[in-house]
């Protein structure tokens, strides 16, 4: 046999070899029965992970729709979460300093839960639940982001 042809053999194999393979791999994801993963089980599992000693929080930001008694509705570009805030819960509020003339924030002060309006703008601290419901531990009341720009940047 020549070169020619030995490569020719060589490359019509390798061919074979993927288009086998291909074919396959496309016959085994159309069966039915193929592995699927179960959306119960992955949110499930997410839970036990966030609820583990091992997540010690986690956060949600966005404005205040609503508050019936000791729960905030929570949106933030369409979705709504409803969280019960503790009354061992921590509130602070950012505080604006516009004294420079540079609308950065200044520090903080602890506010009461009947400070918050709706409309606020919130970040919560949360922990996750084994049940999957959230347990609020600090809220942070954020100033009108519009006005304000990150400390040192001003000019």
């Amino acid at each position: 046999m020549n070169k020619i042809t030995i490569y020719s053999l060589i490359i019509i194999i390798v061919l074979v070899s993927l288009g086998t393979g291909a074919g396959l791999g496309i016959f085994y994801q159309a069966q039915k029965d193929a592995p699927q993963i179960k959306k119960s089980q992955t949110i499930e599992s997410t839970v036990k992970e966030l609820s583990s000693k091992v997540v010690s929080s986690v956060n949600s930001y966005g404005q205040v729709e609503s508050i019936n008694g000791k729960n905030i509705i929570l949106t933030n570009n369409g979705d709504s979460i409803t969280i019960k805030i503790l009354d061992k819960a921590i509130i602070y509020s950012l505080i604006p300093d516009n004294t420079s003339g540079a609308k950065t924030v200044s520090g903080r002060r602890q506010i009461e839960f009947k400070d918050i309006k709706k409309n606020d703008t919130l970040n919560i601290v949360l922990k996750v639940l084994p049940d999957g419901q959230f347990e609020s531990q600090m809220v942070v009341v954020m100033p009108n982001i519009n006005n304000l720009i990150p400390a040192g940047t001003a000019k």
